[in-house]
């Protein structure tokens, strides 16, 4: 548009604004600092719109708002762990539930039961992720094929001291028992067979040294000795591979199925090398984190370890 279709701006008329602005903010000062001084909230604005060169009003300041006071919500059951109707659960797992909210840990505690034919099952508990998960290690493996019951009953309370909405329960069922083997010592029908024969020292699950949960089983054996395939497989690592591991070797078995061989002294195969089960691997050693000569045999199925015993003859 032309410059001559605007209007100049009257000044002097925004200034006499500003004159009768500034009179106004001054009164309602007076008024809420009197107010403040008596104990009588105000209702009105602490500091008044003003005016800009422009002859707008500018936003006003509403000072400090009412302070929210957060409100405390009952707890709710979120999930359990297994979920309800899992089956083929592993015999070690770990039992938890999660909550909505940070929980009373002796209440809740007693309103959480793993129940196996009616009968509650033995375990330690711990708490995670800011109160908020119970979990529950059973104090021995679950046997094979049971259907376990997790719930929570009525008598759990929040941190806050707010009672649990409802109760909530799920079922899952564990894993079956694994075909008996052919014979003692030897391979199994699905040829499994004990990659070094010696003493176990450690078995899956314990927390025998400061390592933590135990993720295979240990197998005595003096520096040198032989350490053979579990299975047949593809070899996908020969080497160091972790920090803890030392030098090892993991069998890839097909079907998600891996063998780990770890704390070796020396490794002889490689990368690639398809191997039949009972060939040599490499020798018994103490690398990586390891307190004594001893191999440290796991077994894991997609990408989760399970107890090697499961799958190895008896002897």
């Amino acid at each position: 548009m032309p410059a001559g279709s605007f209007r100049p701006l009257d000044l002097a008329s925004v200034d006499a604004r500003r004159v009768a602005e500034a009179g106004v903010a001054a009164e309602r000062g007076a008024r809420w600092a009197a107010s403040v001084s008596r104990g009588v909230k105000s209702s009105g604005s602490a500091v008044p719109a003003s005016i800009d060169d422009w002859g707008l009003t500018l936003s006003a300041d509403p000072g400090p708002g009412p302070t929210a006071t957060p409100v405390a919500l009952p707890p709710e059951v979120v999930r359990f762990r297994p979920r309800d109707g899992w089956a083929a659960v592993d015999r070690n797992a770990q039992l938890s539930v999660r909550f909505t909210t940070p929980m009373d840990h002796a209440t809740s505690e007693l309103a959480f039961h793993a129940t196996l034919d009616g009968t509650d099952l033995a375990g330690s508990m711990r708490w995670a992720e800011g109160d908020t998960v119970l979990v529950m290690q059973p104090a021995a493996a679950l046997p094979y094929g049971a259907l376990v019951v997790l719930r929570v009953d009525g008598g759990a309370l929040s941190a806050a001291g707010l009672p649990l909405v409802t109760v909530a329960s799920i079922t899952f069922t564990v894993e079956a028992r694994p075909a008996a083997p052919t014979a003692s010592g030897g391979a199994t029908s699905s040829g499994w067979r004990w990659p070094l024969i010696g003493p176990i020292t450690q078995r899956f699950g314990q927390t025998l040294t400061k390592y933590g949960f135990h993720q295979g089983i240990d197998i005595d054996g003096d520096t040198g000795d032989p350490v053979t395939a579990a299975r047949s497989g593809v070899v996908v690592v020969a080497g160091v591979a972790d920090e803890c591991g030392g030098l090892q070797v993991r069998i890839d078995h097909g079907h998600g199925l891996l063998s780990w061989y770890r704390h070796l002294s020396v490794v002889e195969t490689a990368v690639g090398v398809r191997v039949p089960a009972g060939a040599l691997l490499g020798r018994v050693g103490n690398t990586g984190c390891s307190l004594g000569s001893h191999l440290h045999f796991g077994i894991s199925r997609g990408g989760v370890f399970v107890d090697p015993i499961r799958y190895l003859p008896a002897r």
